[in-house]
């Protein structure tokens, strides 16, 4: 049996709606703004977690996506966490 998880379900589903919000919003969060978030969420709820400095360590986030395929990171180079649901932005749009 390996470390307890970092997040519990019902935080890991808080880490979810945060992500898609953002996305749909336009603000796709960076790969290394969610491990800063989660450690702001810990220290609020007053969680102990046995990461360094309330930090989640490197391949944390890429097992966190694995089971919310509605989540990924972005392939165009600019490491941001996607949702399926992000706002797009066209010529319509900034034409308005």
């Amino acid at each position: 049996m390996g470390p307890p998880p970092v997040l519990i379900e019902d935080e890991e589903q808080v880490l979810v709606k945060w992500t898609t919000d953002c996305s749909q919003e336009g603000f796709s969060p960076r790969k290394c703004s969610v491990p800063l978030f989660v450690k702001e969420f810990l220290i609020v709820n007053l969680r102990k977690t046995l990461c360094k400095y309330s930090i989640p360590e490197n391949g944390w986030l890429q097992a966190f996506l694995r089971p919310y395929p509605e989540l990924s990171t972005c392939t165009s180079g600019s490491d941001s966490i996607t949702s399926s649901t992000s706002a797009t932005v066209g010529d319509a749009d900034i034409r308005k």
